[in-house]
């Protein structure tokens, strides 16, 4: 992964976590924003890739 994606990808993990400390959510919470909730799928997707080709 090049250093652009592994930054932009930090980002937006620190934007869902920042959004779910702000609203108090525990992780197995859903995000109540579509938008929110379809990022942190997103980045669950890419870690979960990410582990299958380590």
């Amino acid at each position: 992964m090049t250093p652009e994606a592994v930054a932009v990808l930090a980002a937006a993990a620190a934007l869902v976590e920042g959004r779910r400390r702000y609203l108090g959510l525990l992780a197995d919470r859903p995000l109540p924003s579509t938008w929110e909730a379809a990022l942190e799928q997103a980045l669950a997707a890419l870690r979960a890739a990410e582990e299958q080709g380590s």
